[in-house]
């Protein structure tokens, strides 16, 4: 784990970072587009769960990223996609109970 790319908090009540992000400050790994997202002039937004507007379609209480939202992964320097089907994922909670754990992207955390 590296430096916390500028623009970028840790939220107090969830702790998942938030705030807005350039990207030629991620580690795009083997991304496909990755030079084009390193040249990107703007800035990515990326949000945190208290910023999410989805309740876990299974349990309807706790919070779940919304499609289309990015999320920030600390111990690459990198972002993950919530793609649209995502969704349908639910909670870490729901996911672990009776001790199985359903496998997913770290977007999904």
């Amino acid at each position: 784990m590296g430096k916390i790319p500028e623009g970028l908090i840790k939220c107090e009540v969830c702790n998942i970072y938030r705030g807005e992000v350039m990207g030629r400050d991620i580690n795009w790994g083997v991304y496909v587009l990755r030079d084009e997202m390193e040249k990107m002039e703007g800035p990515l937004t990326i949000l945190c769960l208290c910023e999410s507007t989805l309740l876990c379609s299974k349990c309807k209480k706790n919070k779940i990223h919304r499609s289309g939202s990015m999320r920030y992964d600390e111990k690459d320097n990198s972002i993950w996609f919530r793609p649209c089907f995502a969704s349908l994922v639910p909670c870490k909670e729901c996911r672990t109970k009776g001790g199985t754990v359903v496998d997913s992207c770290p977007a999904q955390a």
